[in-house]
């Protein structure tokens, strides 16, 4: 009976490592779920057009239309997808926010040049 409880034991911890360990793949620093990757690839496009230097007025207002329209795919400040809030939230918020703060940067910047 102790060698059938063992493997019962030995089972069961496999399983928590296993589940521990996708855990951690799942949502570790960075990740974002696949249903987001598009949301991501482009608000990293846009952070990177708005370290690009200089703008004119029209190409900053054309950024500013596509930060806008992402963000307005969230419902109650989450991404979601089919009705679910896959992971990735936090790298989307600061991605977006980012975003934000780059062009309010440059608005400031071209209204005093």
């Amino acid at each position: 009976m102790a060698h059938h409880h063992d493997s019962d034991v030995v089972a069961a911890h496999l399983e928590s490592k296993a589940a521990h360990g996708l855990h951690q793949q799942g949502s570790g620093p960075g990740h974002v779920d696949p249903l987001l990757h598009d949301i991501k690839v482009n608000l990293e496009k846009i952070q990177h057009k708005l370290k690009l230097h200089p703008h004119t007025e029209k190409e900053l207002q054309e950024l500013a239309e596509q930060i806008n329209a992402i963000d307005a795919k969230r419902v109650d400040n989450h991404f979601t997808v089919n009705g679910k809030i896959p992971a990735g939230q936090a790298v989307l918020s600061d991605l977006l926010a980012n975003c934000y703060a780059l062009l309010e940067g440059l608005r400031v910047q071209s209204k005093s040049d």
